[in-house]
């Protein structure tokens, strides 16, 4: 069985964890957040608009809530039990699998 990593508290940056329990994990996932966020539908659309303006931090919003709602839905179907930031885990020296692409697909997969 594989010893659970964990990040220790002076390490920890919420804002960079997406998924999981940062005090014991085996299966680590890295991404490319903003990636993920622009490839969902809000994301898209929030090219077509004016920057800066309410509708596209509207949209923005909605890329995030649907940015999260697949990294979760990946995570649980893929079994990772920790998702951040490539950067970040990179930062903190963790090993991870980079998952972007693979989340990004789910979405393809969805609308078949």
């Amino acid at each position: 069985m594989t010893k659970p990593n964990s990040i220790e508290d002076e390490k920890v940056d919420f804002t960079k964890i997406y998924y999981g329990n940062r005090n014991k994990f085996v299966n680590p996932g890295g991404i490319d957040f903003y990636k993920i966020a622009d490839f969902t539908s809000s994301g898209k659309s929030s090219k077509r608009v004016e920057t800066n303006t309410g509708r596209y931090w509207i949209l923005r919003d909605g890329a995030t809530r649907e940015a999260i709602r697949a990294i979760k839905d990946y995570a649980v179907k893929h079994s990772y039990d920790l998702i951040a930031t490539s950067e970040y885990l990179d930062s903190i020296g963790i090993n991870y699998k980079d998952i972007t692409d693979e989340i990004i697909e789910s979405f393809s997969s969805r609308k078949k």
